[in-house]
C-alpha cells in the first residue's frame, strides 16, 4: 500500500488569515528562509544543513521537511545521482508509516546528499520555462518546453513518477536530463553508490534546547547566520512585504510563532488561542499566560543585536543595517550576490546553458523557491 494515500499533513493552517505571511520557527526564525538556508547549505556542502533541516523538523514542519528534500533531490541532484532516488524513496517509506524513525532518516538523507555531487540544469530549466516563451533558436530546450509545457504526463514508470512531493513532469525532466548528461558522457559519479551511516548522538546536538533562565534561550541556541552565505537577496521572500519585520519579531513574536505546530502546541497547552483578526495571542486567564511566558518567554526584544542580527540578517531591517554599515566601515565590507553568482557558482556537471539575458531577468524579479 502507498503510505502517500493517506498521508498525514502537518498539523498548520493553511488557509489565508491575516498576517500569517511571516512565519518564526522553533528558535524565532523566519520558516521560508530556513528552507533556503538549508538548500544553499547543501549546495555549499555545509554541515549548518543538519541545523536547518532540524529547524523545520522541531518546528513542526515533518512533512513539509521531507517534501523539501526531495524538492531539492530532483531540482540538483537527480541527474548526477540516478540510482539515489531508490534510497530515498525507501526512507520516504519508513518515515512516513515509523514516526520514531523520523528524526534519524533527516540525519540520513541530508547527510548523504551532502557527499553527493549536483548541478543546476532542471532547476533552471524550470524556471526558465516558467518565466519565459520558448525561443525556437534554442533546439536543446525544445524537449524541455515539451515535457513542462504538457498537460497530459505519460507515466511509463508509474510507482517511480507517484509522488505526492514532487509533479511528474519535474522527474520526468530530471530523467531526460541524467540521460542527455550519460549521452555526453559527463556523469563520472555511478560510483558513488555508498551510503553514510548515522551515529544517533550526532542528533542530540540539535534537540530543542532547554535553558535557563529562558530568555537566554535565543542567545544560546541561535548560533548560525540565517544570511550567512549571502544568498538570501536573490530569491523572493516573506519580508518583502512586511514593512515592520523587526517590530514584529519584538512585539508582536508569538502571533507569528503560533503558525508552527511546535509553538501552537505550547500555546495550546496553556489555554491559550489565536485572535486572527487582532493577530495576537490570548489565554483564558492571567495565571494561564504568566505560566506560559515563564516557560517560553524567550523575550526577543531583549536579546543581543547580534543575536537579532543571525536571525534576521540586514536584509530590511534598518537598524540591522546599520550595524552593518559599522562593520563595513571596519573593512569587512560584504560582497552582493546575483543570480549569476549562483549559476556560475553551482553549475557543475551542466548540460544545459542559461543565457545572460535570463540571469538578469532572474534579478528583476526575484524567484521563489
Amino acid at each position: 500500500m502507498n503510505p502517500l494515500i493517506n498521508l498525514k499533513r502537518d498539523n498548520v493552517l493553511t488557509i489565508p488569515v491575516p498576517g500569517n505571511a511571516i512565519v518564526f520557527t522553533r528558535y524565532l526564525y523566519i520558516k521560508d528562509e530556513v528552507k533556503l538556508a538549508l538548500l544553499i547549505s547543501l549546495l555549499n556542502k555545509s554541515k549548518n544543513a543538519l541545523f536547518w533541516a532540524y529547524e523545520l523538523f522541531w518546528s513542526g514542519f515533518q512533512i513539509e521537511l521531507l517534501s523539501l528534500l526531495f524538492k531539492i533531490y530532483y531540482d540538483f541532484f537527480a541527474t548526477v545521482n540516478p540510482t539515489f532516488e531508490l534510497y530515498l524513496n525507501k526512507k520516504k517509506t519508513i518515515y512516513l508509516s515509523e514516526l520514531v524513525k523520523r528524526e534519524k532518516i533527516v540525519a540520513y538523507i541530508v547527510n548523504n546528499l551532502l557527499i553527493r555531487d549536483f548541478n543546476t540544469d532542471v532547476f533552471m530549466m524550470r524556471k526558465i520555462c516558467e518565466l519565459f516563451e520558448p525561443d525556437p533558436e534554442l533546439r536543446d530546450r525544445r524537449e524541455v518546453y515539451r515535457i513542462l509545457s504538457s498537460k497530459e504526463v505519460k507515466e511509463t514508470n508509474k510507482e517511480t513518477l507517484d509522488s505526492e512531493f514532487v509533479p511528474a513532469k519535474i522527474i520526468l525532466l530530471a530523467k531526460m536530463l541524467t540521460k542527455k548528461l550519460e549521452d555526453n558522457n559527463k556523469n563520472n559519479n555511478k560510483k558513488k553508490h555508498f551510503y553514510l551511516k548515522v551515529d544517533g548522538e550526532s542528533m542530540l546536538q540539535y534537540r530543542t534546547l532547554t535553558v535557563t533562565p529562558v530568555y537566554r534561550t535565543l542567545a544560546t541556541a541561535c548560533k548560525i547566520g540565517i544570511d550567512d552565505d549571502k544568498m538570501l537577496n536573490i530569491f523572493k521572500l516573506a519580508r518583502t512585504n512586511e514593512p515592520n519585520l523587526l517590530e514584529k519579531y519584538n512585539a508582536r513574536w508569538l502571533y507569528s510563532a503560533s503558525f508552527s505546530p511546535l509553538w501552537f502546541e505550547r500555546i495550546q497547552l496553556f489555554k491559550g488561542y489565536i485572535d486572527y483578526m487582532n493577530q495576537t495571542v490570548k489565554f483564558v486567564t492571567e495565571e494561564w499566560e504568566e505560566g506560559f511566558y515563564e516557560k517560553y518567554g524567550y523575550e526577543p526584544d531583549e536579546q543581543p543585536l547580534e543575536t537579532k542580527e543571525k536571525v534576521l540578517a540586514t536584509i530590511g531591517v534598518k537598524e540591522l543595517k546599520e550595524l552593518k554599515e559599522l562593520k563595513e566601515l571596519k573593512g569587512t565590507k560584504e560582497k552582493i550576490n546575483t543570480w549569476a553568482t549562483f549559476y556560475f557558482k553551482y553549475k557543475n556537471n551542466n548540460v544545459m546553458n542559461v543565457l545572460d539575458e535570463e540571469l538578469e531577468e532572474f534579478d528583476a524579479l526575484p524567484l521563489v523557491y
